[in-house]
């Protein structure tokens, strides 16, 4: 037993006493080893990290499970013990009601980890308490599950928790896989994903498009008309070398709410992926009423800033593809090589129908052999996965991609695509977004194909002065003007991650 734990115990042993014995909780208990902290100057806590030896305990630490009385994990055997009562199918242990407390930073210390709820799901409450859980080490072949992560499939709520140093090794031709989770219908809140690596080395089959990686989650569905969120989470300094379905920084394949989260210095390298986004690899249509009111698949304030190397079928710089969902105030930079693609946009690869608003791209791009190529858009297409209609409004394009060759005959211009096609018909709702041409001029993007214009421009100065944001009506409570200089150009930042 450490001194910090000795002490703890020692402090809670008296107050116990002092109230006559009575049942102490886990509130208590932290609220202790918060004073415990303070004694010792909160050294301990930063350099105290437990190592899994690869076995498991019969037991926690502490706690009945509620929520003010939660299971309390103090030690990697304890995360363990976790994992197997929630797949021996045991509801005491797994389910809504039933809560988790992290006590202690753990390093798994690269032994082969089977994720918890592989098999019926996680259903209860995480809290990670802030901790740090280092050294997570997957390989797919040894586990019969599509779904790897800390967490296999997560039904519940997980929170408070951060990751670093994780690898995970894949070799299934259908899998969704993630830091935290593989797939995930409930609620994930303040979660955050460093230094993180996930190849593929297997063969491709015929379902293999339907496969999803992510640097935090491989997907997320809906469950029961119940749609989940993911908010205030992160990747960053991580890589994805992965060669099949849908892959994105921070989730492969999204059908659920994503607020307040990005990816940052990841680096996305994939040869023959169907979506690749800096974000999210695929946005998808999850229509649904709950509560008497629709709800739909939606990125709010997220940003990515990455280097993407692809021939994915689509590549977009913050999302690959998107039915007919939302993106509002987002916004992606960084670099990108294309090749071999349908289509590539510094914002989104394709959208097959949707809304976007008050969003930007600058990314230094190049792409080769891509059939449409675009600044913002690579392509707009129709099919049974959604209905076409588009509403793209107050958006700006810094930089546009440079075209390798020129056999291709559409791009390079805002969209990938002739204008024509995003007239006011048909249910589309196309106006103000503006790119910087050679000239150092915003240029109309509804009147402009390959850089010709006859639209009205606007001069770098009013763009970095506000007033040009203004009049596109972006709200000046969740966006800052004015930042540090990068390159030429001052680009807005988004005042949540101050």
């Amino acid at each position: 037993m450490t001194k910090k734990t000795f002490t703890v115990w020692l402090i809670i042993a008296i107050i116990a006493q002092l109230v006559l014995s009575a049942p102490v909780s886990a509130v208590l208990v932290s609220t202790v080893a918060q004073m415990v902290d303070g004694m010792f100057g909160g050294e301990m806590d930063d350099d105290y990290v437990e190592v899994w030896n690869g076995e498991m305990k019969d037991s926690f630490s502490g706690g009945s499970g509620s929520s003010d009385d939660p299971y309390l994990i103090t030690d990697p055997r304890e995360l363990a013990f976790l994992g197997f009562v929630v797949d021996d199918y045991n509801e005491d242990y797994n389910s809504e009601n039933i809560h988790y407390l992290l006590c202690n930073d753990l390093d798994l210390n690269g032994i082969p980890w089977t994720p918890i709820g592989f098999d019926v799901g996680f259903r209860a409450n995480f809290n990670g308490g802030n901790h740090v859980i280092s050294g997570l080490y997957i390989d797919t072949g040894s586990i019969d599950s599509p779904y790897f992560g800390l967490f296999g499939e997560n039904r519940g709520r997980i929170e408070y928790l951060n990751l670093r140093d994780v690898t995970v090794e894949s070799r299934l031709s259908y899998a969704r896989i993630g830091a935290l989770c593989g797939l995930s219908s409930g609620n994930i809140f303040d979660c955050h994903a460093e230094d993180v690596s996930i190849t593929f080395s297997g063969v491709p089959t015929s379902n293999s498009s339907l496969s999803a990686y992510g640097g935090l989650i491989g997907a997320t569905s809906y469950q029961d008309s119940y749609l989940g969120t993911v908010e205030r989470c992160s990747t960053s300094d991580s890589e994805l070398m992965v060669n099949v379905g849908n892959v994105g920084g921070l989730i492969g394949y999204c059908e659920t709410a994503v607020i307040d989260c990005y990816a940052e210095n990841v680096d996305i390298n994939t040869h023959n992926a169907f979506t690749v986004g800096g974000l999210v690899g695929e946005l998808y249509e999850t229509t649904r009423e709950v509560d008497a009111y629709t709800e739909t698949a939606i990125i709010e304030r997220c940003y990515a800033e990455i280097i993407i190397n692809s021939s994915a079928t689509y590549v977009g710089g913050l999302i690959g593809r998107i039915s007919d969902a939302r993106v509002v105030d987002s916004y992606a930079r960084g670099r990108s090589n294309a090749n071999g693609s349908a289509g590539f946009g510094g914002f989104v690869g394709c959208i097959i129908g949707g809304k976007i608003r008050n969003c930007y791209c600058a990314f230094d791009s190049e792409a080769s052999g891509v059939a449409r190529t675009g600044g913002f858009v690579g392509t707009h297409t129709t099919s049974c996965y959604g209905n076409g209609s588009l509403d793209i409004t107050y958006c700006v394009t810094y930089t546009m991609p440079k075209i390798l060759d020129v056999e291709f005959e559409d791009g390079v211009g805002l969209f990938g695509c002739s204008p024509s096609l995003y007239v006011e018909s048909y249910g589309r709702n196309v106006h103000d977004i503006y790119y910087l041409d050679e000239n150092s001029k915003f240029i109309d993007g509804l009147e402009c194909f390959k850089h010709m214009s006859t639209g009205e421009s606007a001069s770098r100065n009013s763009l970095e002065s506000g007033s040009f944001y203004e009049r596109m009506y972006w709200n000046d409570s969740v966006w800052k003007y004015y930042d540090v200089n990068i390159a030429e150009y001052s680009y807005p930042t988004l005042k949540c991650f101050e």
